[in-house]
């Protein structure tokens, strides 16, 4: 039901710069379909004067056709998981910097109750020091059982573990129990990941105590990170967190 007849639904390039800086801000947020609103405008807004970002990865964002990104000055990568005529629902990843590749997965198994299929967005961008750092932009399937949930995360490691240099995984990945959270844990390893730990995490969404959105690096280093309070814009908070090239 729904399912999206293209993989990347579509590019905008406007005044974005060559590299990504020494130092650079990331937002990861599920939006719940609520950021095209004048209220989601205005706080991105406010949201980037206080955390600086030169990134921001939303899941379940609400696209219309034709709509730019409220920070003019970024492109946006858009790839949905559910379309239908007039608008669509999925991943959005917006830079201040050009991206080299663009790639999306979409999952092989659909939602117990709508039909629908989960999106990952895969996009690559240089850093000043002449290396690339790939950036996955997630939504984990929901409504699966865990061997379901292996099998997706499974086709998502495949497809990175070509990759040996710098690596960011963010997203909303479901983990709402101990399976789920076993089999993350296992692929963290695999690709050498780090789990960015937040000031204030009281506010990061949880279900029954199980966080479920995380963010995982590697060949970077952390400067700072935080679970911003978002005011109810969305059923989750975005999570913010400033990068550095590793030493």
């Amino acid at each position: 039901m729904f399912k999206p007849k293209a993989t990347i639904q579509h590019r905008k390039y406007h005044k974005a710069s060559g590299t990504l800086p020494d130092e650079f801000g990331l937002i990861c947020w599920n939006t719940h379909k609520k950021n095209q609103t004048l209220a989601f405008h205005a706080y991105i807004t406010q949201l980037q004067s206080l955390y600086p970002s030169s990134l921001f990865l939303f899941q379940e964002a609400h696209e219309p056709i034709h709509q730019e990104f409220v920070l003019n000055e970024f492109e946006t990568i858009y790839a949905a998981n559910l379309q239908m005529k007039t608008k669509s629902y999925g991943i959005l990843t917006a830079s201040d910097t050009h991206h080299r590749e663009a790639s999306c997965l979409l999952s092989q198994h659909q939602e117990l109750f709508f039909k629908t299929h989960k999106s990952t967005l895969i996009s690559c961008y240089p850093l000043v020091d002449g290396q690339h750092v790939l950036v996955v932009n997630i939504h984990a399937i929901n409504f699966k059982s865990a061997k379901v949930y292996r099998h997706e995360m499974s086709i998502l490691l495949e497809s990175l573990l070509e990759h040996k240099g710098p690596l960011i995984i963010a997203g909303d990945f479901n983990t709402w129990n101990n399976r789920r959270n076993d089999i993350l844990a296992s692929m963290q390893e695999i690709l050498s990941l780090e789990k960015v730990i937040f000031k204030n995490d009281q506010h990061i969404k949880c279900f029954r105590q199980f966080p479920l959105d995380h963010i995982f690096y590697r060949g970077l280093e952390i400067v700072t990170a935080e679970a911003v309070n978002a005011e109810d814009l969305s059923d989750h908070n975005p999570l913010y967190t400033c990068f550095r090239l590793a030493k």
